[in-house]
């Protein structure tokens, strides 16, 4: 893209005009070689005020980074380059010398940029066979074989030329620098020891009226203004109002080492079954003080693994939840698990110890059922369906629930659905007998 007008503004530190225009447009130029390009410049700008001007302008679209492409930068640092042999000072070391240092140690300059830098301050003195066939070719092309360069691993290593330059640059620095620390314009623009460092006439002569030397104002500190004296009608005194509120300590009941002994067991027993002797340590605990089965650090999220790991541990946790607030939450919970075994043991044992809501007890067999016909392995088919059907059995022989109404119809046609086993036709038989004296349920269904 090209410069817009912010930019040309900021730019407008060195030149104005048509003279700023033509400098961009040889900066921009994607056409011509860059030995041409400069040849163009030192035709252009040949007075020595146009080639301050003009390398003040090229310095500010390094140093803020004020160059959209890649190819752009390119021109622009080969042009400072060549102002340090244009100036003809007769030192190896010029102001632009050193803006050429900072980019390189610049973090965010790229990898091609730092390539070409390093080739450019190789060469200060004696070109070098690659910088001189780089100069016959376009920004563009100078800027693509860098990429291709940094793709096959070339690193901008500081070359010992390099680190000569900047050594001489940081003395002439140091050397430039007053008392306060602020370096003189004389010693940034390279004015001669025969000028007037104090003359205005000289420094105006030599730079021109058209130019501004922005950059090379120091900055000055700034203290803080003190603050004014406060007098005593701007002051308010606040007396806040005593507010006394009584707070009850929630945890003031609580026994923080209570029962850790038993959560401990509980957490063991989350992750693999107990030993015997653990598993009376439980009962032992439980038995001396129900009300530690609060403090075990059971949850209903966590009875699914209590349930498979110790059936008969999460059956005595549950008959001390019993008449907890908590005991539906774990009922739903035990209901919508997967079916297994140790989960229809707990069912069997909590059932048979206490009456619990029949619906939990319903969607308890409901799942089962289902569960039981999505099955598809045969064999593990039929072991689900015998566990299923003696898991019936004894809650209807021990009156546990009702099977009547959709009950009985589903577990009905569970029995027919499945009577090749043995357990299932003893299920259907034990339905027949207990509702023998209502036939309208039992229809006129028989076993093969």
């Amino acid at each position: 893209r090209e410069f817009n007008d912010e930019q040309k503004v900021r730019m407008a530190v060195g030149l104005k005009g048509d003279r700023l225009r033509l400098l961009l447009e040889i900066v921009e130029n994607e056409d011509e070689p860059l030995i041409s390009l400069s040849a163009r410049f030192a035709r252009e700008y040949s007075g020595e005020a146009e080639l301050v001007a003009s390398g003040v302008v090229l310095a500010s679209l390094v140093q803020d980074n004020l160059l959209p492409r890649s190819s752009q930068v390119v021109t622009t640092m080969y042009l400072l380059n060549e102002l340090c042999r244009l100036r003809g000072s007769g030192s190896d070391v010029s102001p632009y010398t050193g803006v050429l240092i900072e980019a390189f140690d610049e973090p965010l300059r790229s990898e091609e940029d730092r390539l070409f830098l390093s080739l450019l301050m190789d060469s200060t003195l004696a070109s070098s066979q690659t910088l001189q066939q780089l100069r016959g070719r376009t920004s563009a092309e100078v800027s693509n074989l860098l990429a291709d360069e940094i793709a096959k691993g070339r690193t901008a290593a500081e070359s010992p030329r390099q680190t000569e330059l900047r050594a001489q640059w940081k003395a002439i620095c140091e050397r430039s620098r007053t008392e306060d620390g602020i370096m003189p314009v004389s010693g940034v623009i390279g004015l001669g020891a025969e000028d007037s460092l104090g003359s205005e006439s000289s420094l105006r002569d030599l730079l021109g009226d058209e130019v501004m030397t922005i950059d090379m104002i120091p900055k000055f500190a700034r203290p803080v203004p003190p603050l004014m004296p406060v007098s005593e009608g701007e002051l308010r005194w606040m007396d806040p109002e005593a507010y006394h509120e009584v707070i009850w300590d929630t945890t003031m009941s609580l026994e923080p080492d209570r029962g850790a002994e038993l959560r401990e067991l509980i957490s063991k027993a989350l992750r693999s079954p107990l030993q015997p002797a653990q598993h009376r340590q439980v009962e032992v605990q439980l038995r001396s003080d129900p009300g530690l089965v609060h403090y075990c650090g059971l949850t209903p999220k966590k009875l699914p693994d209590l349930v498979e790991k110790n059936p008969h541990v999460a059956v005595m946790v549950l008959l001390k939840l019993v008449s907890s607030r908590q005991m539906p939450q774990y009922l739903s919970t035990l209901v919508n698990m997967d079916l297994s075994l140790h989960s229809m043991e707990v069912v069997n044992a909590v059932t048979t110890a206490v009456e619990l809501p029949q619906e939990y007890v319903h969607k308890y067999i409901s799942k089962s059922i289902l569960r039981c016909g999505n099955i598809e392995d045969k064999y593990m088919q039929n072991r689900v369906v015998r566990l299923v059907c003696v898991f019936l059995m004894n809650l209807i022989k021990n009156n546990i629930i009702r099977v009547e109404g959709s009950l009985f119809v589903e577990v009905q046609t569970f029995c027919v659905e499945f009577s090749r086993i043995r357990e299932a036709a003893d299920l259907f038989r034990l339905l027949k007998n207990v509702n023998q004296n209502n036939a309208g349920y039992m229809g006129h269904i028989q076993l093969s």
